[in-house]
């Protein structure tokens, strides 16, 4: 029988379920137990030292190690290796050495070879030269060793004069005009320099921000929590008016947009024929007259750039354009779509009554967004541990030989990798409570970066899985929600626990297709992130052709990421209502949507445009209201006793801004609940006018506002309300 034919068992969504997609949740579980396996082994070769203080190329922790007890701070050979946010994966691809002090001068190779001196003086290029290793220095006797080693990164090229950040030498950058002679000179992009500064600065500067952070909000975590609470009332409230008052608020959210795009038309146009071409001429000047700044890298700052395309005729015409095409399409999508304008309307307000009365989807978010959490969390403590690994791995020899030597609950054994730092710490000799005479940590092997890479890879993929899965949990839960809210006849006959028993039915029987749905979304984006990691590696090849081939890949994965995700949250729609597993319920839904094409576009982007107004009001009127409960408090709150001492802030505005995030984050919550409820009612109301008639035998399921919208109604006097 055909799956869209009337059958009487089929009125409803599929009450007796079975497992979908189970090879799918093998392979699920498969992964997780490998990514278990590998924080494991990450925590178990770590080492937290260097977690703590910066360690060279070598591994060796600088000012802990033996051979570097004297040399605490760390320099890079070459800073603009350290501009691209991959730092944090495999660390500023360029050599790194401790060293006893940072550099209190600029010094180059290029200034030493082209030096009018007629005989180079050798010592004094030894002591100046940073290399690998001291040895190297004293091998540096003459012109040939030292374009050898400068060329093969034994030895830095150049150095800026650099002060110590949290052990980090850094580049002061103080001395404007002098660094860009030095720059010019030894032809080093300035530009480069800064970007790699400004990111080791961020990086190390992150520790003391954030304690002065953690001051601000546990000192007014009061005012904040308070801020929240205004969130969570405006968002409860504005679902509330959107059931009563969805038609006023559309319809005149709409008009003013049709409005404004005219108003815009006209300013743009009277701003166009006020130019002339001598006025438009005069305003564009060369690219010599724009004022640049040192600490953008002598590039053009974005307030210049907008002010001079503002006073270009060109530019009011593309407004003028844009605008008016924009106000025409708008005028008649209104015009001779108001019908499915309305159907628009109807979801929304059926959408807010199912949320009303299952008012435990509301409080399902948290759970998910604690989910969330937990899996950020795992990720970068895997993260954290593999990056603190190091290349040279250490190995536990000679501890069976040494029947002195005793490690602390038996820490180590023999053959165990080890970590020098670990084993002085753990194992000591039992006698004299020093070091081991016999056994000890000892090098083994090199390990390859690139086996390390492939790990932090492994890591980020299952991030990317695990965020996907939660996402696609959270929606088959509220989608079978919202379906058995749809599909059952008199609404008064909801389970009160219909979204526990939905839960229930998910981990029971849809968690393989939650995982296929999720994988399939995290691929997509682990393409993406591997797509911005080859565009940084490959950025000594930019050019028009590089950028145009990564611009035009970045814009196709962008889209069939948002497709992927269309087909998704419609397929776990599907599968709610007849459980059946991923391909089958993603054809089914994607055919049920392109037969019904023009309602889908205009449902979703009404339902979209009205979701995207309700966050911009709530948020505003959050942080309106935060505004005069912190900074400016009125009179009626001045009441209340946390009030009375006035905030003490190391920044002034971050608990605006942590309540403006945090007011956006849960108005986006509450609507892609809200979101997912108006896609669920929109799937079965299409499948119900599709199945049924009205009749006694085949009713519809819908409420009478949308059978009012079809033109129809039910035979039988039953009422559905």
């Amino acid at each position: 029988m055909d799956c869209n034919s009337y059958s009487p068992n089929k009125k409803k969504p599929l009450e007796k379920r079975s497992c979908t997609d189970c090879l799918c949740f093998i392979g699920f579980s498969v992964f997780i137990v490998c990514w278990i396996v590998l924080a494991n082994y990450a925590y178990q070769n770590s080492d937290q030292q260097v977690l703590v203080n910066p360690s060279d190329s070598a591994g060796q922790v600088c000012g802990y190690n033996k051979n570097v007890t004297d040399k605490p701070f760390l320099f890079f050979f070459d800073i603009t290796e350290c501009t691209s946010l991959m730092i944090f994966v495999h660390g500023c691809q360029t050599p790194q050495v401790c060293v006893d002090r940072c550099p209190d001068a600029d010094w180059s190779v290029k200034e030493v070879l082209d030096g009018k001196q007629s005989q180079i003086d050798w010592p004094a290029v030894q002591k100046s030269l940073i290399c690998v290793s001291p040895d190297l220095n004293k091998l540096v006797n003459s012109v040939e060793k030292l374009k050898n080693f400068t060329s093969s990164n034994l030895c830095t090229k150049y150095y800026i004069k650099s002060t110590s950040l949290l052990n980090y030498c850094v580049p002061t950058l103080s001395d404007t005009e002098s660094l860009k002679a030095f720059m010019k000179t030894n032809n080093i992009v300035l530009s480069n320099v800064i970007d790699g500064t400004t990111m080791v600065e961020w990086l190390k500067d992150s520790k003391e921000n954030s304690k002065l952070i953690a001051d601000d909000l546990i000192n007014n975590y009061r005012y904040i929590i308070g801020g929240l609470l205004i969130a969570i009332l405006f968002s409860l409230t504005y679902i509330l008016l959107l059931r009563w008052f969805s038609w006023i608020m559309i319809w005149l959210s709409l008009l003013a947009i049709v409005g404004l795009l005219g108003f815009g038309s006209y300013e743009s146009y009277t701003r166009y024929v006020s130019f002339d071409s001598d006025a438009d001429s005069s305003t564009t000047g060369g690219e010599d007259e724009i004022p640049t700044d040192l600490l953008t890298g002598g590039r053009q700052s974005w307030t210049n750039y907008v002010n001079e395309k503002l006073n270009t005729k060109s530019t009011w015409l593309v407004f003028t354009v844009v605008s008016s095409i924009a106000f025409v399409v708008l005028l008649l999508i209104i015009v001779f779509l108001r019908k499915r304008i309305r159907l628009s309307i109807a979801l929304i307000v059926e959408g807010s009554r199912a949320i009303l009365e299952i008012k435990t989807s509301l409080v399902f978010p948290l759970f998910q967004w604690v989910l969330y959490l937990a899996v950020l969390m795992w990720f970068f403590g895997v993260a954290i541990y593999l990056s603190s690994m190091k290349l040279y791995v250490f190995k536990v020899k000679g501890l069976v030989n040494d029947l002195d030597c005793v490690c602390n609950n038996s820490y180590y054994k023999d053959g165990d990798w080890c970590t020098e730092s670990k084993w002085e710490r753990y194992c000591m000799n039992n006698k004299t409570k020093s070091m081991c005479k016999v056994a000890k940590c000892a090098f083994d092997h090199r390990m390859s970066q690139d086996f390390i890479t492939g790990l932090q890879l492994f890591n980020v993929f299952g991030m990317f899985w695990l965020m996907n899965f939660v996402s696609a949990f959270s929606q088959m839960v509220l989608a079978i929600t919202f379906a058995s809210w749809y599909w059952t006849f008199q609404k008064k006959d909801v389970p009160f626990f219909s979204l526990t028993k939905s839960v229930y039915k998910t981990l029971r029987y849809h968690l393989g297709t939650v995982a296929y749905g999720s994988l399939i979304i995290a691929i997509c984006n682990f393409v993406r992130a591997i797509l911005e990691w080859a565009e940084t590696k490959l950025k000594k090849y930019d050019n028009a052709f590089t950028r145009a081939v990564f611009t035009c890949m970045r814009c196709f994965f962008w889209l069939l990421n948002k497709f992927l995700r269309f087909v998704n949250r419609n397929a776990y729609i599907m599968c709610a209502m007849y459980g059946k597993n991923f391909c089958t319920s993603a054809k089914q839904a994607f055919d049920l949507l392109l037969r019904n094409v023009l309602r889908v576009v205009v449902v979703d982007k009404v339902t979209d445009f009205i979701f995207f107004v309700g966050k911009i009001i709530i948020t505003g009127a959050t942080i309106t209201a935060f505004y005069f409960e912190f900074y400016e408090p009125l009179e009626p709150v001045k009441q209340f006793a946390f009030v009375d001492k006035p905030p003490v802030l190391n920044y002034k505005w971050l608990p605006m801004i942590v309540v403006a995030v945090g007011s956006w984050v849960i108005s986006s919550t509450f609507f892609h609940v809200y979101s997912i409820a108006v896609d669920t009612l929109f799937l079965c109301f299409l499948e119900d006018s599709e199945r049924n008639d009205g009749s006694s035998d085949r009713p519809y399921f819908m409420s009478q506002r949308l059978m009012n919208i079809l033109g129809t109604r039910n035979v039988q006097s039953l009422s559905l309300h």
